[in-house]
């Protein structure tokens, strides 16, 4: 398995964020830059503790074992920091958490760990809205999988399980008076205009949290943009 250290490094805004950084096995970090890929964990209210992440939705050990460094950051809305820090997405999702997130992989850029010129980007429930967030939001990633990711938080309240719960991360109903509605702000839909990054989409087709309806439409304005 590959070396795996915890983390820290300084948000925009000053705060202290902290994290997971993974080595190929028998790498060091004197031997990067490495590519890097960045996991984005679910929830949000999350969290990457450290321990052993081998699963089918903590691929971080994968990754390593293909060459990869792997960053697997713990942005405000997660767990283990109190409700004040997992409060911060509430209606705000993509701001503040995704700042969090591209400020790790800016200070393993400085550190000489990443290559900035190979920077992938994934993850699954709420770390696949982050990733079609992400690629709407920068180029700087070759690559990005969104596995059960939210491309639009209307469509969230219309479909989901617990559509109350998605509305409080999107920030409104769609069904308010005061239009037009912040979840228009925060949905990746809004932004794959200027998508160039190639995506990978998975989804299951039964899942109740978050609809499958979510990946066709994102790949539905990929294909429009001509995105592969």
């Amino acid at each position: 398995w590959g070396a795996q250290e915890t983390l820290t490094w300084r948000a925009p805004d000053g705060m202290a964020i902290e994290g997971l950084l993974i080595l190929p096995p028998g790498a060091s970090r004197a031997d990067g830059p490495f590519p890097l890929t960045t996991l984005v964990h679910g929830g949000p209210y999350g969290r990457f503790a450290d321990a052993l992440d081998v699963g089918w939705g903590r691929w971080g050990q994968w990754l390593a074992t293909a060459g990869y460094a792997v960053l697997q950051p713990n942005p405000r809305g997660g767990s283990g920091r109190g409700h004040d820090f997992a409060d911060r997405v509430a209606g705000a999702v993509g701001k503040e958490d995704w700042a969090d997130i591209e400020a790790g992989i800016d200070h393993l850029i400085a550190e000489g760990i990443a290559d900035s010129e190979r920077l992938g980007i994934g993850g699954w429930s709420q770390g696949g809205f982050m990733t079609a967030w992400a690629v709407g939001q920068t180029d700087r990633f070759k690559a990005g999988v969104m596995g059960a990711g939210v491309s639009d938080w209307g469509l969230m309240v219309a479909q989901s399980d617990v559509y109350d719960f998605e509305a409080d991360l999107g920030g409104s109903f769609g069904w308010e008076a005061d239009a037009p509605h912040r979840h228009h702000e925060v949905s990746p839909i809004s932004f794959a205009h200027r998508i160039k990054t190639p995506l990978l989409i998975l989804h299951g087709q039964n899942d109740a949290r978050v609809p499958v309806s979510q990946a066709q439409y994102m790949y539905r304005a990929l294909q429009h943009h001509n995105v592969p």
